[in-house]
């Protein structure tokens, strides 16, 4: 059984991403549509997704580069 960590993840979502890179948009009856790409799922999955080890992590953010070790220093 593998960890389930980052590089888990990483190596299993690199064919995934590599289509995705290339599926820009769709047409559908000669409509054109542009597809955007948003990144949901929990906040666990999330973590392991962006390289954010865990809630207490120096980064513990994954929108933002807000540390905790700026935070005790104010």
């Amino acid at each position: 059984m593998l960890k389930e960590d980052y590089d888990t993840i990483k190596r299993s979502l690199t064919e995934i991403i590599d289509e995705l890179k290339n599926f820009n948009s769709i047409v559908i009856r000669n409509v054109n549509y542009n597809i955007k790409y948003t990144l949901g799922g929990d906040l666990q999955w999330l973590a392991y997704v962006t390289g954010v080890n865990a809630a207490n992590a120096i980064h513990p953010c994954i929108w933002c580069q807000w540390s905790k070790l700026e935070k005790k220093l104010r």
